[in-house]
C-alpha cells in the first residue's frame, strides 16, 4: 500500500530523511513538505521533485505518516494546527522535536494518537546517523517497524523502553558530534603550532578519527583496551594521556555530557 509522508518543517534533518527515502525508492509523489521558507521549498522541489507548500495543514489529510521536524518552541502551535484538520484521522506521528513529550502531543491530537519520539543526530546528513527511538507500549509492531524503516534511511537506530532516556541519548549522540568537532578543532590548532600545513592537519585528524571509529566498530574490544593497544609504556601516547588525566579532561567530558542532559530535561519540562 502506498504511504504518503508529510514533513512539517523542511530543514536539514527533514531534507536528509527525504534524501534517504528517495534512495530507498520512496516515490516522490508520496512525499510532502510544509515550510514557511519558500527558498527552502524550492530547493527541495528541484532536488527531489516532491510536493511542497507553505501551509502546514494543506496536505495533512492525505498523509499516513507525519514527521514533526520543527523547533521545540513552535511544536505545540504546529500540533494544534494539524489537530484541527485531522479530526478522527490517526496518522503515524514521528516527532523529531527535542523535548516534546509524547503525552504533550497526545493532549492535542488525542490520547489514542500514534506517536513515535525520535532523536537523530547530524551524521544523518551523510546517512551515518544514529537515532534513538521511543514509543508507548500500546503502539503496534507494524507502526514501530514503519517508523524504524523511515529513520533507518539515514543510519542506524536504537529503541529505549523509557521515554526519559531520549534525553540521555540527546546528551550523548544528539549533541555528540559537536564534542568530537571540538576535539578536532583543538587538535588542528596543536598540529598547526607544530608547523603542519592546515590542510594536512585537517586530513590527518579526519582520517585518524575515521580509522579509530572503524576500529571501535569492528573490534570487539572495550574503549579502555583499544586505548591501551595504542599506548606504549614510556611512549608519546602515554605522555599525552598523562596530560589529559592530570588536567581532568575525563571529568570535564563527563561534566559536559551531564550538562547537556540537564538542559534536555529543562527543555522537556517547559514543553
Amino acid at each position: 500500500m502506498t504511504q504518503n509522508i508529510l514533513f512539517i518543517g523542511g530543514g536539514n534533518m527533514a531534507s536528509s530523511i527525504i534524501g534517504g527515502l528517495s534512495e530507498k525508492s520512496w516515490r516522490a509523489d508520496d512525499i510532502f513538505v510544509a515550510d514557511p521558507d519558500q527558498d527552502k521549498l524550492r530547493q527541495l522541489k528541484v532536488k527531489y521533485k516532491i510536493n511542497t507548500t507553505t501551509d502546514n495543514t494543506r496536505f495533512v489529510t492525505r498523509a499516513q505518516i507525519i514527521v514533526l521536524a520543527v523547533k521545540p518552541q513552535i511544536v505545540q502551535t504546529v500540533v494544534q494546527q494539524i489537530a484541527t484538520v485531522l479530526g478522527d484521522v490517526k496518522p503515524l506521528i514521528i516527532s523529531i522535536a527535542a523535548g516534546a513529550k509524547i503525552s504533550s502531543l497526545q493532549d492535542e491530537l488525542g490520547a489514542d494518537a500514534m506517536v513515535v519520539r525520535v532523536m537523530p543526530n547530524t551524521p544523518a546528513l551523510v546517512r551515518l546517523g544514529i537515532t534513538g527511538m521511543y514509543a508507548d507500549k500500546g503502539l503496534s509492531q507494524d507502526m514501530r517497524d514503519l517508523a524504524q524503516n523511515i529513520m533507518q534511511s539515514v543510519g542506524d537506530v536504537v529503541w529505549v523502553e523509557n521515554e526519559d532516556l531520549i534525553n540521555s541519548i540527546t546528551a550523548v549522540s544528539g549533541s555528540g558530534p559537536a564534542y568530537f568537532f571540538f576535539l578536532f578543532q583543538a587538535m588542528e590548532k596543536a598540529a598547526i603550532a607544530l608547523n603542519l600545513e592546515p590542510q594536512m592537519a585537517r586530513e590527518l585528524i579526519i582520517r585518524t578519527a575515521v580509522g579509530a571509529a572503524r576500529m571501535a566498530s569492528t573490534q570487539d574490544l572495550s574503549f579502555t583496551r583499544l586505548k591501551e593497544n595504542v599506548t606504549s609504556p614510556g611512549g608519546t601516547t602515554e605522555r599525552a594521556l598523562e596530560v589529559f588525566m592530570h588536567d581532568g579532561v575525563e571529568q570535564t567530558v563527563i561534566k559536559a555530557v551531564k550538562a547537556a542532559h540537564a538542559r534536555a530535561l529543562e527543555i522537556s519540562r517547559t514543553e
